[in-house]
């Protein structure tokens, strides 16, 4: 009798909570989309729960609470993290209900939720996560399954449902750590030391391979001597060859000046003043040609004449190979690799 008393009474209560959510999310998203949804998945997860089809209706009540945020939603999300073996999802639910209620001096409901709150104490299984001193390096930041955990919450004594759980640690300059854990059903506390990050110092670099220097080709002892002369007599070859086609270009010029000053003649005066078009056009030929024809015969005669110098100038004889001795010498100087070649 007082056992389907205290059912009829929870059952009120779990409609009344969800009644109490509905308005106040109706007034903070009157126009928001997602209530009908939330408020579908909010029945189709009680009609699973009636079943006793907990495992399904669990995520429901997750996504509706996430539409549209309810304190009935809340609170049967709580009794459903309660009956798929998480306490510690539950507690935290069924305190976040008092909490709320109280406040809106629902006493009566705040109540309830404590009394669940409470009945699962001896049920609440915590995990300890230790940092000793050395462990607190700068920048280090702690996890929990993906979750941060606040330097405040470090050495503290945490609710965690029983199952497999992951903590990772990472702080700059440090090789990041993880270590999975697992969580028995019996009540009791699992303590999960932090230990100090290695540092993560960047690579070695490559070793240095030295760098060889070869030598500077030497000049054989048969080229000694020899060879400034032919280089020089080949330049001036060179430079008095492009003088003379050069000369040439500049006579030719010369002449289509003349021509063009000729055709215009007969048309225009001593002051350049013409009397058509075209002696106007071949004058001013003359002028062009005359110019082009100046500047390219001056600089041929430059060209040959300085390789009429370097003809002149270069050695006529070339040095006894005998006479020679080359001996070459690399070291180190502070300029980089020194050279020597002893005569």
């Amino acid at each position: 009798m007082r056992c389907s008393r205290i059912r009829r009474t929870e059952a009120r209560l779990l409609v009344a909570l969800a009644l109490i959510g509905a308005p106040s999310a109706a007034v903070a998203q009157q126009a928001s989309t997602d209530e009908p949804r939330a408020r579908d998945l909010f029945h189709e997860a009680r009609d699973l729960m009636a079943s006793g089809r907990y495992a399904e209706a669990c995520p429901k009540l997750e996504e509706s609470q996430r539409l549209d945020p309810g304190i009935g939603t809340q609170f049967n999300l709580a009794d459903c993290y309660e009956h798929t073996g998480r306490p510690a999802s539950a507690w935290v639910q069924f305190l976040e209900v008092e909490k709320t209620t109280r406040a809106a001096g629902k006493l009566e409901h705040a109540a309830r939720a404590r009394e669940r709150a409470d009945a699962l104490a001896a049920r609440m299984t915590f995990v300890v996560v230790d940092v000793p001193d050395a462990s607190r390096v700068p920048g280090l930041e702690l996890a929990r399954d993906g979750v941060p955990l606040e330097p405040a919450s470090w050495g503290t004594k945490l609710p965690v449902d029983p199952g497999t759980h992951e903590l990772t640690a990472s702080a700059t300059r440090r090789k990041p750590w993880e270590r999975t854990f697992d969580v028995p059903v019996e009540p009791g506390t699992t303590t999960i030391a932090v230990p100090v990050l290695e540092d993560d110092a960047p690579p070695p670099p490559p070793p240095s391979v030295p760098q060889t220097v070869p030598p500077p080709p030497l000049l054989l002892p048969s080229d000694v001597g020899a060879a400034p002369g032919r280089t020089q007599r080949t330049l001036a070859l060179a430079s008095g060859g492009a003088g003379i086609v050069a000369v040439g270009v500049g006579l030719a010029f010369g002449v289509e000046s003349l021509v063009a000053h000729n055709d215009s003649a007969q048309q225009c005066n001593a002051q350049n003043a013409c009397t058509t078009q075209d002696a106007v056009d071949r004058r001013n030929d003359a002028v062009r040609f005359g110019t082009v024809s100046t500047w390219t015969t001056g600089t041929g005669l430059v060209a040959v004449a300085a390789g009429v110098t370097l003809w002149l100038t270069a050695p006529s004889r070339a040095a006894s190979p005998s006479a020679l001795r080359i001996t070459p010498m690399v070291g180190a100087s502070r300029g980089g690799v020194m050279t020597e070649v002893a005569w």
